[in-house]
C-alpha cells in the first residue's frame, strides 16, 4: 500500500468524503478515486497530503501517529 493509499484509506475511516478532500487539497474527485483504489501512479504531493493529514487530525482529533514521515514509514 502506497503512502498516498494508506492517507486516503485513513481520511475514509475517519467519515471523510471525497468531496471533502478534494476541497481540502486541490486534487479532483475523479483522480483522488483512482489513487484510492491504485489504478494511477499519481501519488500526493507533500503540500497535498498535508492539506488531507490536517483535515483528519481536525476530524479525529487525532495526532499521533499522522505525520507524513509515519505514513511513509507504512509504505
Amino acid at each position: 500500500m502506497t503512502a498516498t493509499e494508506k492517507l486516503l484509506s485513513l481520511a475514509a475511516k475517519a467519515g471523510i468524503t471525497q468531496k471533502e478532500i478534494a476541497a481540502a487539497s486541490g486534487i479532483s474527485e475523479s483522480a483522488l478515486s483512482r489513487m484510492a483504489t491504485g489504478e494511477t501512479s499519481r501519488q500526493c504531493s507533500p503540500e497535498e497530503a498535508a492539506a488531507i493529514l490536517a483535515l483528519v487530525r481536525e476530524r479525529t482529533g487525532r495526532t499521533r501517529g499522522l505525520s507524513l514521515n509515519d505514513l511513509v514509514k507504512v509504505a
